[in-house]
């Protein structure tokens, strides 16, 4: 009984977040992805701060040699 119940409660808890989404979220989905596909919009530089540009680089970054890899995963 406890399995159904929880599995009940999931499926209810993941069909309000899926509902929910936040407008500041989806102007940035509409930015990066088109068509369903992701990519890297060419105004990049013009929509990250310096600091947003770090945080990306300390959370995501690496350094291949002279390269700079920024991972969009």
């Amino acid at each position: 009984m406890n399995i159904l119940i929880n599995a009940i409660i999931q499926e209810l808890f993941l069909g309000i977040s899926i509902q929910r989404t936040l407008v500041s979220l989806s102007k940035l989905y509409s930015l990066f992805y088109k068509k369903g596909k992701k990519g890297i919009p060419k105004n990049l530089g013009t929509i990250l701060t310096p600091f947003a540009l770090s945080i990306w680089v300390m959370d995501d970054g690496c350094l291949n040699k002279k390269s700079l890899i920024l991972n969009t995963q």
